[in-house]
């Protein structure tokens, strides 16, 4: 290590050159405002509708329900996708052929899906979460503040 001549930003010059700099740049805003926009709206139209639920068991048990898919690794939730989304066999192609479309269709191997399938599995996955923390948030305000009737 201590021999090795230091290179300096030449890796990075090397990355900021490259062709594929501006497009990869691109794509990871693009996902990133997009995943922001939709995960925070899913969780706070959840929480909304939580926090307006009367029935405490009922609450509660949305409120589990949402909140177990934090808990899978990304793993485990590619692997879900993968059969689920496959082409043989997967609900996705039985839902497909209820349809009348037969032919086999790989979701997983669109590349124009990729995000939107990024997107809402990590929707799935941190919504329940998100609607806990703005839950939270929500009981300490006052029902007469934003205009609904008192619990």
């Amino acid at each position: 290590m201590w021999g090795s001549p230091w290179i300096g930003m030449k890796t990075m010059d090397m990355w900021l050159q490259s062709p594929y700099f501006w497009p990869v740049l691109v794509n990871t805003l693009v996902i990133g405002v997009y995943s922001l926009v939709v995960g925070t709206c899913a969780a706070i139209v959840l929480a909304l509708a939580l926090n307006e639920v009367k029935h405490r068991w009922f609450k509660k048990t949305v409120q589990t329900i949402t909140y177990i898919p934090y808990f899978v690794s990304a793993v485990v939730l590619v692997g879900m996708m993968q059969l689920t989304l496959a082409t043989s066999g997967s609900p996705f192609s039985k839902l497909l052929s209820l349809f009348g479309i037969q032919h086999a269709l790989d979701l997983l191997a669109v590349s124009n899906a990729f995000s939107s399938l990024f997107v809402w599995s990590g929707v799935w996955q941190a919504t329940g979460y998100g609607a806990v923390i703005y839950l939270a948030a929500l009981s300490s305000v006052s029902p007469e503040l934003y205009g609904c009737s008192a619990h």
